[in-house]
């Protein structure tokens, strides 16, 4: 099914939300593409939420979270296996509303252990949703979200569910623009108080980490940094 708008304005969120009546019925959509449509937070919501409430629903595909011929990307239908375990999407351009939906399947089935979203477009009410699947999640331990266009605002949400996180072991956060601003030095300040005392988390990095592929898991204890790629392994 094929929504991606190439006009205006698309099915916007009252489409979207009368679209989700209809595929809560549904028992033979693979492939889901509503990208460009401005459905908004509550369409998006509305949409992942019908198909999640369909016991018959075999979806596979969605926008661009789809396997390609470099990347494996998400078949929607193994998360209700639990065999969903690694998640890369990154440099997938996915907006808000992608993660919106995203998050919805996660959050119902949280059964992914590792997660990239790295440079991605999500800014908004993206970001809020994936802090707070970082706070829920019981089995999350890696998580790379570099390279998200966040404000400090994004940035302390982010800082501050990893901080609340339990199981995490590997983390690479943006954490803005190097503003020397006293609420980003405050933020800077509780949010490695908060990776001093975190019970599990074993490697930090920010800025420019184009993934989380740390060969050192800590077996001691140390500490490496440079001034364009900090990495902290505890």
């Amino acid at each position: 099914m094929e929504f991606a708008n190439r006009g205006m304005y698309g099915i916007e969120v009252v489409g979207a939300i009368f679209l989700a009546h209809f595929l809560r019925l549904n028992t033979s959509l693979t492939t889901f593409n509503f990208r460009l449509n401005h459905v908004e937070k509550d369409g998006a919501k509305a949409l992942a939420q019908s198909l999640l409430g369909n016991a018959q629903t075999v979806l596979q595909t969605v926008n661009t979270m789809g396997p390609t011929k470099m990347k494996p990307g998400i078949d929607f239908g193994h998360f209700k296996t639990g065999h969903l375990t690694t998640v890369d999407l990154s440099k997938r351009g996915l907006d808000d509303d992608d993660f919106v939906f995203l998050e919805e399947w996660l959050r119902r089935y949280d059964c992914v252990t590792d997660l990239n979203l790295s440079w991605n477009f999500m800014s908004r009410d993206g970001i809020r949703k994936l802090t707070r699947h970082i706070k829920e999640s019981k089995v999350l331990t890696k998580l790379n979200c570099v390279g998200l266009p966040v404000t400090l605002e994004g940035s302390a949400l982010l800082a501050r569910a990893v901080v609340e996180n339990h199981t995490l072991r590997q983390v690479a956060l943006p954490l803005g623009h190097c503003h020397d601003t006293t609420e980003r030095q405050q933020m800077i300040q509780q949010f490695g108080m908060g990776l001093a005392s975190h019970p599990t988390l074993h490697s930090f990095a920010c800025t420019r980490t184009p993934n989380l592929e740390y060969a050192r898991e800590a077996q001691g204890k140390a500490i490496t940094a440079s001034t364009s790629d900090p990495v902290i392994e505890k």
